[in-house]
């Protein structure tokens, strides 16, 4: 028994170690990064957690907060979040409790600006891929779900708002034909609200990462039709 519990500790031990190496390596190349464009780097700033999205939802907190000018002249703020899950344990087979599990969850967001075209920004619409099994897709959906009527759509993605017309508009059959049709979209959401759309991504923040997202931000306001003229940082 002392055995066993000494090989779990420095299994512990050792997976903290290379944990933390990987962290400090990649926030190395985040700041490398950042300050070939420019852009600045702070370990981490609570202030983010204001950006409303789906992670933010969860509680989440901020690691690896960078800030700067994209290449289309528009404000950006991106960074890691990480929020906890915890799942209640099955029963084992004595019928008493197996215990309660938990996992961190951890999404690259990456959070830019529109130009509002309604009095007050845009009312909140936000598409994220649906993960659970198809064929219960119409049960437990959101209050604020809509549902497009293409099936193809309906059955991958949660299109959630509190205006439907608005939805409607902002994410017509062109939009959703191209969702349906771009793999980026199957592992990426976005929330447009106000005059800023952010979008997030299951996985860490890396150099490679934060470009693809800005180019899918840039393509996503021009689908959207909430390109307009480009703003000053």
């Amino acid at each position: 028994m002392a055995l066993s519990v000494v090989i779990a500790l420095v299994v512990i031990v050792a997976l903290g170690l290379v944990g933390f190496l990987r962290r400090r390596r990649r926030a190395r190349e985040l700041l490398d990064w950042a300050m070939r464009e420019g852009w600045t780097f702070v370990g981490s700033d609570p202030s983010v957690r204001a950006i409303g999205c789906g992670p933010a939802e969860h509680g989440a907190t901020e690691r690896h907060v960078l800030r700067g000018t994209a290449r289309d002249g528009r404000p950006v703020t991106a960074f890691e979040s990480r929020y906890t899950v915890r799942r209640s344990g099955t029963p084992d087979a004595d019928g008493g409790g197996g215990g309660d599990t938990t996992s961190t969850v951890v999404h690259a967001v990456v959070a830019t600006a529109v130009s509002p075209s309604v009095p007050g920004g845009h009312p909140m619409v936000q598409v994220s891929p649906y993960r659970g099994v198809r064929f219960l897709r119409g049960l437990g959906r959101d209050r604020r779900a809509v549902v497009t009527g293409r099936r193809d759509f309906d059955d991958r993605f949660d299109l959630l708002t509190e205006h439907p017309g608005w939805a409607a508009v902002t994410v017509g059959s062109d939009v959703v034909a191209w969702l349906v049709s771009d793999p980026r979209m199957r592992s990426t959401s976005f929330r447009l609200h106000g005059d800023g759309i952010v979008l997030w991504r299951r996985g860490d923040l890396t150099p490679p990462t934060l470009e693809s997202m800005l180019d899918l931000a840039s393509e996503l306001r021009t689908r959207l039709g909430q390109d307009g003229a480009r703003l000053a940082a």
